[in-house]
């Protein structure tokens, strides 16, 4: 299954991803639970190809947790019950973690420049060709670069760890976001001289031919309604 998904065309992928990423926020308890459980599935079988490893999954894990805090915190602070706001709070947990998922179960499948130029394909119909593989590219740079910020959180709370342990939370997270939004000005440097120097800031880098495979297609309009189907859950 992970290698016929590889092998995918990209275009579909991109559109899967996109109404899933729309019926989890619609999905109840249980749709939202078979969601992750299939995406986390499909993440274990191409966990050699995820960026940064599953060490990664640690700082997913915190990301979740602390919005499902904040969630909690927001709503009791709004006069909920604290059974409510625990509902609220959890629910949102469980929905954060899936989308995580479905960013990760993309990112193993399909490298950068392929979903760039599957995008490319969509948006040249909406915006043409000069301007569809800006918003391509822009996209290609994300999921390139969205993992390499998650790890270097990571490595940067391990150092952090080691040599100032007696750090207050307070200045420990101060910490953090200087070493961090200094990790990421280099990083973003260095991701702007391998664009231009791969000749990847025009057009023709972009443009890809597609052929429409009916097999692909099919299976993938039978998965987008089991995919509707489950929000009734």
């Amino acid at each position: 299954m992970f290698e016929f998904a590889g092998r995918t065309d990209p275009r579909l992928k991109l559109l899967l991803a996109l109404l899933l990423g729309v019926l989890i926020w619609r999905a109840g308890w249980l749709g939202v639970a078979v969601y992750a459980m299939g995406l986390g599935t499909f993440v274990v079988q191409g966990r050699d190809r995820l960026s940064g490893g599953m060490r990664i999954v640690r700082t997913y894990i915190v990301f979740v947790l602390f919005w499902t805090a904040a969630k909690c915190l927001v709503d009791i602070w709004g006069a909920y019950s604290v059974e409510d706001a625990l509902f609220n709070g959890l629910l949102l947990g469980e929905r954060v973690a899936c989308l995580l998922l479905l960013g990760m179960a993309l990112g193993v499948s399909t490298s950068a420049p392929a979903l760039g130029r599957g995008l490319t394909a969509l948006l040249r119909p909406i915006l043409g060709r000069r301007h569809s593989w800006k918003i391509a590219l822009a996209f290609s740079l994300m999921v390139h670069y969205l993992p390499m910020m998650w790890r270097s959180l990571d490595q940067i709370r391990a150092i952090v760890k080691r040599r100032c342990p007696n750090l207050s939370v307070c200045k420990r997270v101060l910490l953090l976001a200087q070493a961090l939004l200094r990790s990421m000005g280099q990083k973003t440097w260095d991701q702007s001289l391998a664009v231009a120097a791969r000749n990847m800031d025009h057009a023709r880098a972009w443009q890809c031919s597609f052929a429409f495979r009916w097999r692909e297609w099919t299976g993938g309009a039978v998965l987008a309604v089991g995919l509707v189907a489950l929000t009734m859950l």
